[in-house]
Order: structure tokens, then C-alpha cells, then sequence
């Protein structure tokens, strides 16, 4: 085996070297790569559901398909029909229309002018009504009316005086503002001559319909009535549900 001689200036540089390679520092380590986000997937869609089908009503004999209430005959069953299921929709149908027009009222056309026209007639003015026709009017209205109840039924159907003042009658005051209101609201100057008429024939009458024979035959008559209905109430067949 061959002999390695080691002389003094070879261990020198070895020694350097070594102490070179222990003082030089390690590089520092690359950082690791961040890791790529991945986009989110999106879950399957579901498949649409068929509309689950309407259940339907089985109509039996005599029976309303709208409510399914049961009758006895085809008479009721159609009678029922119309009053509670078709007139409210047909009402309903009549207020949805109107409201689709507008509930507010077309304005009343204008009078024709004939102003350009020479002979014309020129226009009449409307009439103003006082306030005292008015006020008078409902005085008459609820003096006849007391008087006219006070001769058929009795007279606690007069107006009641004032505990202090037995002139006055608060209770007729009252009465006769809102009938004063009432007349103008409608522009009602004066009671139709129906109404006046009425009046008079039951003021005339009142009286007489609590003399005997007058009373004693009026008896008779609502009798003889009371029993036709009578008789024909117990003919009418009762339907049993």
C-alpha cells in the first residue's frame, strides 16, 4: 500500500477550508408555493315537480258542486245555486267593473247656450231657497207626524216639554234640525202633494179606527185572515233534512 506524506502546509489548507465551509451560512429554504384555490361547484339542480293535480269533487245526486251541501229536490238545489253562489259572484263581477271604471261620477254635461242666437230665450235662474222655507217645512213635518201618531196610538207620542220651561221642547227642536238638514241636503222645498194627501186621509182616519164598529170589524177581519194563513201553513208539506 502506497504511502500519502502529510506535510505541514496540507494540513494548513485543509484546516482553512473547513473552517470556511463551517463559517459560510446554508441558504435559506424557498418557500413552499401556496396552494390553488379551486372554485366552488355548484350543486345539481334538481328537476322540476310535475303540479301535483287539483283534487276533485264527486258530486252526488242532489248535491251543490260548489259547497257540496246535500238537498232534497232538483228545486232547492237550483234555488240554492243561484242565491248563494251565482248572484255573489255576479254582484262581485258588477263591482269589479265599476271599479275598473272609476269611482268617480262623470260630470253633468252643460246646458246648451243659445246666446248667439238672436231671439233666444234667455236662461232662468235657479231659484235660491230661504232658509226660513226649509225650517218651516220640517216644523209641518214633525207637527203633522206627532199629531197624526198621537191620534192612532196615544198621546205619549206628542214631544215632552221642558221640566223648567213647559213652552219649549227641546226634544221637537231637535227633531225639527235634523228634518231641516235632511231637506236641505236634497234640495226639497216643499212636501209632494202625495205626501200631503196621505197625511190628511190617515189624520181623518186615526180617530175613527177606535170607534166600536169600526173596531169590532176590523177584529174580525184580521181573524178571518189569521185563520186562512193558518189553515194554509198546516197544508204546506214540511220537508224533514
Amino acid at each position: 500500500m502506497p504511502e500519502i506524506a502529510v506535510n505541514g502546509d496540507s494540513q494548513a489548507e485543509t484546516t482553512a477550508q473547513d473552517i470556511a465551509v463551517i463559517e459560510t451560512p446554508e441558504p435559506a429554504p424557498e418557500p413552499a408555493p401556496a396552494p390553488l384555490l379551486e372554485s366552488p361547484v355548484p350543486p345539481p339542480e334538481e328537476p322540476a315537480k310535475a303540479p301535483e293535480p287539483e283534487p276533485r269533487l264527486v258530486v252526488l245526486p242532489g248535491q251543490c258542486p260548489e259547497c257540496g251541501k246535500s238537498f232534497d229536490n232538483d228545486r232547492a238545489l237550483s234555488a240554492h245555486i243561484r242565491f248563494k253562489h251565482d248572484l255573489p259572484k255576479a254582484r262581485k263581477a258588477a263591482a269589479e267593473k265599476k271599479a275598473g271604471r272609476g269611482s268617480v261620477a262623470a260630470p253633468d254635461p252643460l246646458p246648451p247656450d243659445f246666446s248667439d242666437i238672436t231671439g233666444a230665450p234667455a236662461p232662468s235662474p235657479v231659484a235660491v231657497v230661504p232658509d226660513a222655507r226649509f225650517e218651516g217645512m220640517a216644523v209641518m213635518t214633525f207637527d203633522m207626524s206627532t199629531q197624526l201618531l198621537a191620534r192612532i196610538f196615544g198621546p205619549e207620542w206628542l214631544p215632552n216639554p221642558d221640566p223648567d220651561n213647559p213652552q219649549v221642547s227641546h226634544e221637537r227642536m231637535t227633531m225639527v234640525a235634523a228634518i231641516k238638514k235632511y231637506y236641505e241636503s236634497v234640495n226639497l222645498p216643499d212636501i209632494p202633494p202625495g205626501y200631503m194627501l196621505c197625511f190628511v186621509a190617515l189624520a181623518y182616519a186615526a180617530p175613527r179606527m177606535a170607534a166600536a164598529p169600526t173596531k169590532t170589524k176590523i177584529q174580525g177581519a184580521w181573524l178571518w185572515l189569521k185563520t186562512k194563513f193558518q189553515k194554509r201553513r198546516a197544508a204546506i208539506p214540511t220537508i224533514v233534512k
